[in-house]
């Protein structure tokens, strides 16, 4: 059996990116605020950065983050040096319009 979120559950404080916090008192007011970018509590969520804005000490840590991240449907030669490797992440960041997100923990 999974365990409740009652941080999903009306009533409850949620929390913004901007460390707001704001009641929200029926279901769908918490259903909405989820889906608006709204989350809780903040001590529990982390956010998930762009993979050009970190440091991989291997070209095959790149490749596997690739792999690994749901917003990358890329697909990378290995043949390619680490430079070009991450040149075609941030260009394919650039083109889909990718973004860093928050992630429950």
């Amino acid at each position: 059996m999974s365990q409740v979120n009652h941080y999903r559950l009306a009533p409850t404080f949620l929390y913004n990116q901007d460390g707001e916090s704001k009641l929200f008192t029926t279901q769908e007011a918490v259903d909405r605020a989820w889906d608006e970018g709204w989350f809780g509590p903040p001590w529990l969520i982390s956010k998930v950065e762009l993979l050009s804005s970190r440091k991989f000490s291997t070209k095959a840590d790149l490749l596997e983050a690739v792999e690994r991240d749901p917003r990358y449907k890329l697909s990378l030669s290995p043949k390619k040096t680490a430079a070009e490797l991450m040149d075609a992440v941030r260009a394919y960041e650039s083109r889909e319009e990718l973004d860093e997100y928050i992630k429950e923990d």
